[in-house]
């Protein structure tokens, strides 16, 4: 299964508010062909993904395996980064999928911002305060598609160590029910959502901003 993270780069964050977003009005189609983009990307030989192979810090595609340098064989995961605001790039293949993806993202990224507007009018600001306060036009914005491969041996991790994404805003979908789990009192649960829906991530920011 994978999942492709997008979120909203500002300053620092951690997780405070979560939801799942529906009628949101990106189409169907749309989410499909990026996710199907994606499975048709990491189904591309390994030479063919080295071409994206991370070289310097300023690289705007990025492919790997792991989470931290020389981790891959303890951390089951491949992945793909790209940024896609303010100016996108992506990979050249397979044939179709910057396509996909680019239409994905601007689309994605309207929701983000009318989210923005929504959040900001419940705490109290006028609809463009956050969209203004963390320059979301402008601001860069970093997408993680990451699969894990079934078939792991016995003490192998799945999925990501405990890390900390910085942001104010995360999305993340899936092309799996239930690939996805939350940490509910101590307990790992599977979050059961629609194949179309946006698992939607608050930072702390919010929390500032309330008060």
């Amino acid at each position: 299964m994978f999942i492709l993270r997008t979120k909203l780069h500002m300053h620092v964050t951690c997780c405070l508010v979560t939801w799942q977003l529906v009628n949101h009005g990106v189409p169907d189609c749309v989410i499909e062909r990026a996710l199907n983009g994606i499975s048709d990307f990491f189904d591309l030989t390994e030479e063919e993904k080295k071409d994206y192979e991370k070289k310097n810090s300023t690289d705007r595609i990025r492919w790997g395996l792991g989470f931290s340098p020389g981790d891959h064989e303890a951390v089951k995961r491949e992945y793909l980064k790209v940024l896609p605001h303010p100016k996108f790039e992506g990979p050249a293949k397979p044939a179709g999928f910057r396509e996909a993806l680019e239409d994905y993202y601007q689309r994605n990224r309207e929701v983000i911002i009318n989210l923005a507007k929504a959040v900001s009018k419940t705490l109290g600001f006028e609809e463009n305060y956050l969209e203004k306060k963390f320059e979301l036009e402008t601001g860069a914005d970093v997408s993680a598609m990451n699969v894990y491969p079934p078939g792991c041996k016995p003490n192998t991790q799945i999925g990501l160590p405990a890390h900390y994404d910085p942001g104010y805003f995360g999305s993340l979908i899936q092309n799996v029910n239930g690939g996805l789990q939350l940490n509910y009192k101590q307990k790992w649960i599977n979050l059961d959502m629609p194949s179309s829906a946006f698992f939607i991530k608050i930072g702390d920011h919010a929390e500032v901003h309330a008060y």
